[in-house]
């Protein structure tokens, strides 16, 4: 009765709190602030399990358990607000679904013929209408804004279509599989067009539009930079005239506008796509350009002698130094009543080796555990959304906790 309790409680401070839930989820990335309003919000998750933070100055992350809950019931507000024609088509392809279903429910066979073109018409217009947002960036990307001629304004309309490329990105992951197979059901007509021609649609629309919001947001780097150059020439000719016999020296350091007391980065990190094919070329560069291998010689063939083992001397392999580490920190979890942050380890103990390789090892180590023993253990990922390549994640950090089952077990 008491877990009944717990449950009914859970579910009353989601009721009460569901306005700061949901614009935590759609407008801060699931993220809750610390804040006099959020107090009770952040108490009710962290009790019941439904948010979780690894250290206390840091905002309160709503939990994977909640996530799937609030895209379901926010999926039809991010595509209203994202395109409303796509909502407009859709919302009448299911409006015709459900009147070919009634009608064949009472052997209406003209009525059903009728609706089934009329699902088909929609369905054809969605496609077209999908295909053409996702072609409408290519006239940007081909153009370069050059229509506008101050590059603050340039830059802002840049902002301004990549936010459309996203918007229309977001109604793209609203269209579940699962849910078009349940509409589809078993009807052969409707299985055509929801699982067969729209989500091939939808896949070919995907991949042209991560291009197009690589290729634009690559762009309005540029403009960034032409900008910044651009202020710079400005400042230096608005010195020259006010002060026709100005020379730059290093006494009048003190006197130069912000836009010139500013130095780049010594290093510049470049970061290389293989799949954009806009770095085909630099990449048949890279290889083009490498050092010419020496041909191996072959190796004039030796026989060994065979040696007895019995009477060799035994040698003690030592443990792999991070594997060590990573067996003891699952026995730090198992033993601890509180989650353990890996990357909290790495940085008081000395683990000789990068983060990455850290965090890799630790989970390959838990995922081979007999299932027995990994069964004792629940591993968590503190990870953030890419901005660039929608579905993909940047881990930072992975906890491990003790399940229940330890518990019971002892």
């Amino acid at each position: 009765m008491a877990r009944l309790d717990d449950a009914s409680d859970g579910l009353r401070a989601i009721g009460q709190h569901r306005e700061e839930l949901l614009d935590a989820y759609i407008n801060h990335r699931g993220a809750i602030l610390d804040t006099e309003e959020n107090k009770s919000l952040i108490r009710a998750l962290l009790k019941h399990h439904l948010g979780w933070r690894l250290e206390e100055d840091e905002p309160v992350q709503i939990s994977n358990a909640l996530t799937p809950t609030l895209a379901a019931v926010t999926r039809n507000y991010k595509m209203t607000t994202a395109d409303q024609s796509i909502s407009y088509l859709w919302g009448e392809i299911r409006e015709a679904i459900e009147g070919y279903r009634e009608a064949r429910h009472r052997n209406a066979h003209n009525d059903a013929e009728t609706y089934l073109g009329t699902i088909y018409d929609l369905g054809h217009q969605l496609i077209e209408n999908l295909r053409e947002g996702v072609a409408q960036f290519s006239h940007h990307i081909s153009s370069g804004f050059t229509y506008i001629h101050d590059l603050e304004l340039r830059a802002r309309e840049n902002r301004r279509v990549i936010q459309r490329a996203s918007q229309l990105n977001d109604v793209l992951e609203t269209f579940d599989h699962d849910a078009l197979q349940q509409m589809a059901g078993g009807d052969r007509q409707l299985r055509r067009l929801l699982l067969r021609a729209l989500p091939k649609a939808l896949e070919l629309c995907g991949k042209e539009l991560v291009h197009a919001i690589a290729r634009l947001t690559e762009m309005l780097h540029t403009l960034t930079r032409q900008h910044r150059q651009s202020r710079l020439i400005d400042a230096v000719a608005n010195l020259y005239q006010a002060d026709h016999g100005y020379e730059p020296s290093i006494d009048s350091l003190e006197q130069l506008p912000p836009a010139l007391n500013r130095a780049e980065p010594l290093l510049a990190h470049s970061r290389i796509d293989p799949r954009n094919p806009e770095h085909e070329e630099d990449l048949e560069d890279i290889v083009q350009n490498l050092p010419a291998m020496e041909p191996l010689e072959d190796e004039e063939y030796v026989p060994v002698a065979v040696q007895d083992s019995v009477v060799q001397q035994t040698e003690t392999v030592e443990p792999d130094p991070v594997q060590y580490a990573a067996d003891l920190f699952i026995e730090l979890a198992l033993e601890s009543e509180q989650p353990v942050s890996a990357m909290k380890v790495h940085r008081t103990f000395p683990v000789d080796c990068d983060p990455e390789l850290w965090l890799l090892t630790l989970v390959n180590t838990v995922n081979s555990l007999p299932e027995k023993q990994r069964r004792l253990i629940e591993l968590g990922f503190n990870e953030v959304h890419d901005t660039v390549l929608r579905g993909n994640r940047w881990v930072s950090d992975i906890t491990l906790k003790r399940t229940k089952a330890k518990t019971h077990a002892a």
